[in-house]
C-alpha cells in the first residue's frame, strides 16, 4: 500500500565482509549525517523493531531505513558498503500502513506513550494525519484523536492486528 506521506522507507541489506559487521547502529551516524533513521532490522526471520543505539548489526541483516525521500538517497550514497537489497527476490518483512482511529477506540484520549501501541500490537507510529494536518515523527506526549489516522510500521502480522482490533465493532 502506498502512502501519500514525507516520510519513505528503504530496505538494505548488510553485505558480509561489511565493515558495519559487528558495529552497532550508533556507529553508521545515519541520524546526525543525513537525517535518516534505523527503524527497524531483520534479522534471521525476526524483526526488530525496538532498536537502541548499541543494536549490535551482523551481515545479512535487513536495515529498513525511515526519512525523506531525498535525504534516503543520500543516505544511500553515503552507505555504499550496504548492498541494496533486490525487494522482488523475497517480500519485505516489515510494512507502512495508514490506519483510521475510531471514535470508540479506547486509545482515543490517550497521548501516544500511554496508548501502548509499541507493547501492545510491536508497531511504530511513525505519523499522524489529522484532517488535512500531518503530525510527522509524533512526541510521546501527542494525544490521539477520534478519527486520526495514524502511520505505523511493522512486521505485516503487527499490523494486520492493530487493524483488525480498530476495525472490530465497538461493544
Amino acid at each position: 500500500m502506498e502512502i501519500d506521506w514525507p516520510l519513505a522507507l528503504r530496505e538494505v541489506r548488510l553485505r558480509p565482509g561489511s565493515a558495519y559487521a559487528g558495529s552497532c547502529i550508533r556507529d553508521l551516524d545515519l541520524y546526525a549525517q543525513t537525517g535518516i533513521s534505523v527503524l527497524a532490522v531483520s534479522r534471521g526471520g525476526k524483526v526488530h523493531l525496538q532498536l537502541d543505539a548499541d543494536f549490535r548489526l551482523f551481515p545479512g541483516d535487513r536495515l529498513v531505513l525511515m526519512g525523506p525521500l531525498d535525504n534516503l538517497r543520500q543516505a544511500g550514497g553515503m552507505l555504499e558498503r550496504l548492498e541494496t537489497q533486490n525487494l522482488t527476490d523475497e517480500p519485505p518483512q516489515c510494512g507502512v500502513s495508514e490506519i483510521p482511529l475510531p471514535s470508540w477506540a479506547p486509545q482515543v484520549g490517550q497521548t501516544l506513550a500511554t496508548a501502548g501501541l509499541r507493547q501492545t500490537y510491536n508497531v511504530t507510529v511513525v505519523g499522524i494525519r489529522r484532517g488535512s494536518e500531518q503530525l510527522v515523527s509524533p512526541d510521546p506526549d501527542t494525544d490521539l484523536l477520534a478519527d486520526d489516522h495514524l502511520i505505523v510500521v511493522g512486521s505485516h502480522d503487527d499490523i494486520n492486528r492493530l487493524q483488525q482490533s480498530l476495525s472490530a465493532d465497538q461493544d
